[in-house]
């Protein structure tokens, strides 16, 4: 997303540049494992919400 998109908002923008430029959050999943053994991954907490992928979007009609 470019930051262009949040205007003026000087804390979005520090806070989306931290996410996407630093190795800003590294999960240590192997760490997470040993305290929680049963912790979900993003693809077993998807399959547990029932989340699908919505349908294509439609072309309009006229």
């Amino acid at each position: 997303m470019p930051l262009q998109v949040l205007g003026d908002d000087e804390d979005s923008q520090a806070m989306f540049r931290w996410f996407a430029e630093t190795p800003a959050y590294q999960a240590d999943i192997s760490a997470v494992k040993a305290i929680e053994p049963d912790a979900w991954n993003l693809p077993t907490w998807l399959r547990s919400s029932g989340w699908k992928l919505p349908p294509p979007a439609q072309p309009p009609t006229r």
